[in-house]
C-alpha cells in the first residue's frame, strides 16, 4: 500500500512477499481482488482494535483519544488518495465488500456513542452513526496535516471547523481532541 495502487504490479508484490506470481494467481483472480481482500482485512483489523480500545476503561473522550491517537499514528500515507486511484479497477462486489468493511468501523464507534448518551456521558439526541462518520472525518483530516507537517510542508489553513466554532476558527484535530502526541498510550 506504500506506493499506490497503479504502479505497483503483482510480480512487485509477490517478490515483496517472497512468494511467487503462481501463488498469488492461486488465490486471487488478479491485482483488484488481492487488493479488495486485503483493504477488507486491513479494515475488520481496524474494527476489532478500536472496539479493543473502546472497550477500556475511561471517559468516553479518553477512549477517543486513544483511537484518535493510534489512527493518526499508523494511517498509512495517502491512503484515501490511493482508495480513489484503485476504485476505477474494482468491480461492484469489490467496492461493496470494501464499503462494508468500512461501515462495520463506524457501526462500533456509534454503538459506543449510543452507549455513552444512554450513561448520560454526552447528550443525546445525536444520531450515533452520523457522529461515527464525523469522527472518522475530523482524524482523516487531522491525520492528513499531521502528514503535511512531518514532510516538513505548512499544514492547510483553509480547513474550518463545522462543530459550532465558527468559520473563523482553524480546525485542529489535535487541539479539538487535545492530543498530545508525545505521550504515549
Amino acid at each position: 500500500m506504500e506506493f499506490g495502487y497503479e504502479p505497483v504490479s503483482l510480480n512487485q508484490i509477490a517478490e515483496r512477499a517472497g512468494v511467487t506470481k503462481a501463488s498469488i494467481y492461486y488465490y486471487f483472480s488478479g491485482k483488484s481482488e488481492l487488493f479488495a481482500a486485503s483493504v477488507t482485512e486491513m479494515m475488520g483489523r481496524i474494527r476489532g482494535f478500536t472496539r479493543q480500545i473502546l472497550e477500556q476503561e475511561g471517559t468516553l473522550r479518553e477512549r477517543l483519544i486513544r483511537v484518535a491517537t493510534v489512527k493518526m499514528a499508523s494511517t498509512h500515507v495517502e491512503f484515501e488518495s490511493m482508495m480513489r486511484e484503485a476504485i476505477a479497477s474494482l468491480n461492484e462486489e469489490q467496492r461493496r465488500d470494501i464499503r462494508e468493511a468500512e461501515h462495520r468501523i463506524h457501526e462500533v464507534l456509534a454503538e459506543c456513542f449510543a452507549d455513552a448518551a444512554a450513561r448520560g456521558e454526552m447528550r443525546g439526541g445525536e444520531e450515533p452513526l452520523l457522529l461515527a462518520h464525523a469522527f472518522s472525518s475530523l482524524l482523516m483530516v487531522g491525520g492528513a496535516r499531521h502528514r503535511r507537517r512531518a514532510k516538513g510542508r505548512p499544514a492547510r489553513t483553509d480547513r474550518r471547523s463545522f462543530f459550532g466554532r465558527g468559520p473563523d476558527r482553524e480546525l485542529d484535530i489535535e487541539r479539538e481532541l487535545d492530543i498530545d502526541r508525545r505521550q504515549p498510550l
